[in-house]
Formats: structure tokens, C-alpha cells, sequence
């Protein structure tokens, strides 16, 4: 290589590049989302709401899914757990807020196992809100699943 420096600093002003947009971008989002720890899951288990959604077949970066169980926000928290999705191992869920299919994402998506879940925070009482939800993992094209929401959820979140 003749000039290693032609190609350092173009490299190393992307890598600036990348770190700030990548916290611009997790700034950008106004909910945070934590992993439910097993009380918390079991807390879910008995109060929330049940209901079911099509998973579908998606990659792995989770940009495309289906909508599920769209809430009005009473309170500040709410948790949220495919409970079950036959075929599959793990399911990517982000949340959005305003009408389904309208509404803009306020929360990173995150991958959960099925039957785990997880705790949305830092929700706005009053808001509409829905998640996105599919699966990198289904031997299928999609399956039909059932989750468990619960609005209003103020389990203390688990540090993640």
C-alpha cells in the first residue's frame, strides 16, 4: 500500500459517521424497550389481555411484519409476549404510535423468544399505539399466534 492514510481517514470519518447516527437514531425514538424479566412475565400471564395476530416470515432485521394488538395507553407501561407461534423460535416486535398501519415507530425493534416478552416504557397516556411483529425463524410463511398484552403494566423494568 503506498498511502495507507488515503484509506484510514475515510475510514475512520465513516465510523464517526456511523456511531453518531446510531445514537441519533436510538435518541430518536421516544419509548424505550426493556426485556421482561420471569416476574414480570408471570405478572403478565395472569392480568393481561389475550388476542391473536398473523406472524409472518420476515428477515432477520425485522422491517416488515404484521400489525397487533393496537391500545390506547393508560398509563406509562405496558408489556407484551407472543405467548405462543407455532414454527417458530423467536419473533421481532417494535412498537408504533397512531392509527395501525399510520403510524410512525417510537421504539428500536427488538427479537424476544416466544413466550417471553417484553415492557414498553416512557408511553404517553391517551396515545394510540400498535406493534409490528414478525419472525426470522418460522419454518413457514407465517403462522397464527397468540400474544398477551397488558396496558398499564408498572412492573419495575429489569435493567435492559
Amino acid at each position: 500500500m503506498k498511502n495507507p492514510k488515503k484509506i484510514l481517514i475515510p475510514l475512520a470519518g465513516a465510523l464517526c459517521l456511523s456511531a453518531t447516527l446510531t445514537s441519533a437514531m436510538a435518541a430518536a425514538f421516544p419509548v424505550t424497550i426493556h426485556a421482561l424479566s420471569s416476574s414480570q412475565r408471570e405478572e403478565l400471564e395472569e392480568r393481561g389481555q389475550v388476542g391473536t395476530a398473523y406472524l409472518a416470515q420476515n428477515n432477520e432485521t425485522g422491517t416488515n411484519g404484521s400489525l397487533c394488538a393496537p391500545f390506547t395507553a393508560r398509563s406509562t407501561g405496558a408489556a407484551f409476549a407472543l405467548a405462543s407461534a407455532p414454527g417458530a423460535e423467536n419473533y421481532n416486535v417494535q412498537l408504533y404510535q397512531g392509527a395501525p398501519g399510520k403510524g410512525k415507530a417510537v421504539s428500536t425493534y427488538t427479537v424476544s423468544p416466544v413466550d417471553d416478552g417484553v415492557l414498553f416504557t416512557d408511553l404517553q397516556p391517551g396515545k394510540t399505539y400498535y406493534m409490528k411483529i414478525s419472525s426470522s425463524t418460522l419454518r413457514s410463511s407465517g403462522c397464527t399466534a397468540t400474544y398477551e398484552l397488558l396496558d398499564g403494566f408498572h412492573g419495575a423494568t429489569n435493567g435492559q
